[in-house]
């Protein structure tokens, strides 16, 4: 057994630690490996994410109601895989380089240190934006299919409203990446001397290097845990809550939209409303699958803060799920390409395919 883990882990009896330890050490190697997969996974999810961009802000796609807010999922995701990168380069670059004499090493420049404190703060931040867009639609569609005839309520489907709630959820989380900015950005400066073997560098030559250290928010505890409540309570627990519940509630609209669909073959608003509910029901599911369980996780995480060997799972198993989120991001473009018609056929369109592609022109629930 490790014997940091074991430290971790002291307050477990000696069969416990065998087996947390044994966990920790596969987690390690997983997430060890998984980074490279994951590397090459944030590249392509970033190119495919730019295209799917520029498909759903085409003109005939902008003025399809549901587009709004797909757009507004790509474009967090294409933010969050972009950030995620940049964490990604200073650390591989480490990982690789540890063979080697560790003070031979030049210092980042505060250009560097900068834009990793800003990555780091802001891709959960925009990670978030993307599953509560993700919870507005899948709400908004489960009100649309139980009050019809509501036109209060079916007016939220419009394309300026859902610009509206696209803006309103976008401005209300954003502040939360500046108070993470803040905890990350406090640092002690102190100056850097190369080792005494390194060839690369003279004798006497001297850098400014940074050391980063977690502060609690404006120093204050108490305002720190507030913060802190606030944020688990509106960025994991709420949207944990509601995604199940609204999924669940989409499966069930799904089934009698399309047994509505099979009484009426000839109306073209039911089929239309069948691969609406479809659609929106699989992009919920893909967010389902890694909000839940990292909503779980922060909320476990308040219970074990003083349990570092826990936290250490918890942080490796989060991990993963950040991976996840990746794969499922990529995800996303293959549900607009598979369910959309419409998305098909602008995206056949961009890249040249002439091809007859039947696009659906009802307004009730257009995709």
């Amino acid at each position: 057994m490790d014997s940091n883990y074991v430290e971790m882990f002291s307050e477990f009896s000696t069969e416990s630690i065998r087996v947390l330890c044994a966990i920790a050490n596969f987690m390690g190697y997983f997430n060890y490996y998984s980074d490279h997969v994951h590397f090459v996974a944030l590249i392509v999810g970033t190119v495919l994410g730019v295209i799917h961009l520029t498909i759903l802000t085409r003109k005939c796609m902008r003025a399809l109601r549901i587009n709004v807010f797909l757009t507004g999922i790509a474009a967090a995701e294409i933010t969050r895989t972009i950030c995620i990168i940049i964490i990604f380069v200073p650390f591989f670059n480490l990982r690789y380089l540890s063979d080697k004499v560790s003070d031979c090493h030049d210092p980042e420049s505060t250009v560097a240190v900068f834009s990793y404190n800003v990555s780091a703060s802001f891709t959960r931040i925009t990670e978030k934006i993307s599953v509560w867009l993700a919870v507005a639609i899948a709400v908004i569609r489960t009100l649309v299919m139980r009050y019809l005839v509501n036109g209060r309520i079916n007016c939220w489907t419009d394309a300026k409203y859902g610009l509206k709630i696209v803006l309103l959820i976008t401005l209300l989380i954003l502040p939360f990446g500046a108070s993470n900015y803040s905890k990350l950005s406090s640092t002690s400066v102190r100056e850097w001397t190369p080792f005494t073997n390194c060839i690369t560098f003279s004798g006497n030559s001297t850098k400014i290097k940074f050391d980063f250290h977690s502060t609690e928010l404006f120093g204050s505890t108490d305002v720190f845990k507030i913060a802190l409540l606030i944020e688990g309570i509106f960025l994991e627990f709420t949207p944990s809550i509601i995604l199940p519940i609204t999924t669940i509630s989409l499966i069930m609209d799904l089934r009698k939209a399309r047994k509505n669909s099979l009484f009426t073959k000839s109306s073209l608003s039911s089929s239309d409303t069948v691969r609406s509910i479809k659609l929106v029901a699989f992009v919920t599911i893909t967010f389902l699958f890694t909000t839940t369980p990292l909503g779980f996780m922060y909320i476990v995480g308040i219970f074990i803060v003083t349990m570092p060997g826990l936290i250490m799972l918890v942080t490796k198993f989060a991990w993963v799920l950040t991976f996840l989120t990746t794969i499922s991001g990529i995800v996303h473009i293959l549900i607009c390409y598979l369910m959309s018609m419409q998305y098909r056929s602008t995206a056949h369109k961009m890249f040249g395919k002439n091809r007859k592609i039947f696009i659906s022109t009802s307004f009730v629930h257009p995709i």
